[in-house]
């Protein structure tokens, strides 16, 4: 916390405003008011989720208010950082990151805080049209692997395509979803290895991810 007032201008000033009638010692404490800067605040920004190899921008718009002076600012950890002291670094890490930020003033008055960058495996290779999350695990599989559809207002019958990398369809089944969730095994134990395509429509909307098979 900054002192904002320094002791011995504090001692003069209390004894002045022992000699003054009430209305001026008002306007005494009014003025040294009216010369205490904003609180310093830092602002890392929004948590973002990225795919592997994406870049995001780090930092509030902007960065930082308040303090006295010209701000400081300085990221930790620096991996993936366009740069450790820029206000808005642009950042690309191999994985999950929490990045602190750091901003001091003049008057060397620090605040921090915190953004996380989360790096998704983004199996999507198509931008998912449907109203709910899509999660396949594990991926790569060795055969088996589960699909769970999560969504609020997801509940109906999904049509599920599994094709190879010829285009032909190996496995067709659906899901229904109910109370916002449904979870189902699906099997290309008996495929080869290499990369298939996951198609889920419903209606209008679809969505297709890429699961590996080992």
């Amino acid at each position: 916390m900054r002192n904002l007032i320094p002791p011995l201008l504090l001692i003069l000033l209390t004894a002045v405003l022992g000699f003054l009638p009430q209305y001026s010692r008002a306007q005494v404490f009014f003025n040294a008011n009216l010369n205490q800067a904003p609180a310093l605040v830092a602002a890392a920004g929004a948590d973002a989720t990225i795919c592997p190899g994406d870049t995001t921008t780090l930092g509030g718009n902007p960065a930082a208010s308040g303090g006295t002076g010209t701000l400081s600012y300085n990221w930790f950890p620096t991996t993936g950082l366009s740069s450790a002291t820029a206000a808005n670094p642009n950042s690309n890490p191999a994985a999950t990151t929490q990045y602190l930020l750091t901003v001091t003033d003049q008057e060397n008055c620090t605040s921090r805080d915190t953004i996380a960058v989360i790096v998704d495996t983004c199996v999507s290779i198509d931008p998912n049209r449907l109203p709910l999350r899509v999660t396949m695990f594990p991926n790569p599989t060795e055969g088996r692997f589960d699909l769970l559809l999560q969504g609020d207002q997801a509940d109906g019958t999904y049509q599920v395509l599994i094709t190879n990398q010829a285009g032909q369809i190996v496995v067709k089944d659906e899901l229904k979803v109910m109370g916002g969730q449904a979870q189902k095994q699906l099997d290309l134990s008996n495929h080869a290895a290499g990369v298939y395509l996951i198609h889920l429509s419903h209606g209008t909307q679809n969505a297709v991810f890429r699961m590996v098979k080992k």
